[in-house]
């Protein structure tokens, strides 16, 4: 199986400016889970080229007391109505040192494991280091979210959206 690693924020979802940060953070409530645009042709795009559409999202609001566990519900409810075939989710703070919180591989190699990927013809799409980090650590091609946030850091390819990723990725299997 070849499959399309997908990080939620900033990629599924805008990120939310807030002060004191000075790149956006993840949505806290429902309200502020904007879906970006073209996310579900560009999941449907996938599917219909073979790809398996994995959500890997690091999600530590909670364990930071920023997020309640009801909001995370809400949002959690929302994905679901996305096309993903699956859903991996870190809920551990940076502290804890686990091994699924990206950039660690944790999640992408239960995902391996449970779908038996080939990772030579997968890709991850994200806006951050780790996710930059997790998909070389993985051995998959990494392409990154063209972002202010972002600019210095080095991947694979660059795009614009999840859509225009999606696009390159089917012209290059």
């Amino acid at each position: 199986m070849k499959a399309v690693f997908i990080d939620k924020d900033g990629v599924v979802y805008t990120g939310v400016m807030r002060p004191g940060f000075s790149a956006p953070t993840a949505p806290r409530t429902l309200e502020e889970s904007i879906l970006c645009e073209g996310v579900a042709e560009a999941l449907d795009l996938l599917k219909n080229h073979g790809y398996l559409r994995i959500l890997v999202t690091n999600q530590p609001d909670i364990a930071y007391g920023t997020m309640t566990q009801e909001n995370w519900r809400l949002i959690r409810e929302e994905i679901d109505k996305l096309s993903f075939d699956d859903v991996y989710v870190c809920f551990h703070g940076r502290k804890e040192k686990c091994r699924c919180m990206k950039p660690e591989p944790g999640m992408f190699e239960d995902a391996v494991r449970k779908w038996d990927i080939d990772v030579s013809s997968s890709f991850i799409v994200g806006d951050t280091e780790n996710d930059a980090e997790a998909g070389k650590t993985i051995g998959c091609t990494t392409i990154l979210l063209d972002r202010t946030y972002n600019s210095g850091i080095s991947s694979d390819v660059r795009a614009k959206s999840l859509l225009e990723a999606a696009k390159w990725i089917v012209g290059h299997p």
